[in-house]
């Protein structure tokens, strides 16, 4: 779907198609299109719910690791995006795909993690099959004695934990950017 592919906001679907019927006037099927934002949501929660079934199945099957990250929309609320990163054997290759979005408003390491937990719970995939976590390096997610991954850890001490490499250049290229003179 257009809107989720280029991230674009789903107030633009009441007025894409006015726009293409002004684009192709003559259009009848253009003429009689009526999804507009409302219906837009009703049928992308459709398409959520089978991308869970769909992935879930493929998860119950395979070892993956989760990428998390959390964010904040304009209305102030905080959603945790959970994405997977599996081997897909049919494909033979590695994919990554968004697992869920779940509002959150604990974003303690133990909230973070029970979100984790229940939506792998919820889709019935089995905890041993997580073997990799990866997250942005707040003290929140890899915190060695309270983070999301040392609470992971307790569930599996072999997990496999990566911080962001972007952060982490981000940090160095700050630090040594302090190390040049002001005149520069």
């Amino acid at each position: 779907m257009l809107l989720i592919e280029h991230n674009l906001p789903m107030i633009l679907m009441d007025h894409l198609p006015k726009l293409l019927i002004s684009a192709a006037p003559d259009s009848q099927i253009l003429k009689t299109v009526t999804c507009f934002k409302t219906k837009t949501t009703s049928l992308l929660k459709n398409f959520q719910a089978d991308s869970e079934r769909s992935i879930s199945c493929i998860l119950k099957e395979n070892k993956f690791s989760v990428i998390i990250d959390e964010t904040t929309d304009v209305y102030v609320k905080k959603y945790l995006a959970i994405l997977v990163k599996y081997t897909d054997l049919d494909l033979q290759k590695v994919r990554d795909r968004l697992l869920a979005l779940v509002e959150v408003n604990d974003l303690t390491a133990e909230g973070i993690l029970e979100q984790i937990l229940a939506v792998i719970k919820n889709l019935c995939i089995p905890i041993p099959n997580l073997i990799g976590f990866a997250a942005d390096n707040a003290a929140v997610m890899m915190g060695k004695y309270n983070g999301v991954q040392a609470k992971l850890r307790e569930i599996n001490p072999n997990i496999f934990v990566m911080g962001c490499i972007c952060h982490s250049l981000h940090l160095c290229a700050s630090a040594a950017a302090e190390k040049l003179p002001k005149q520069i």
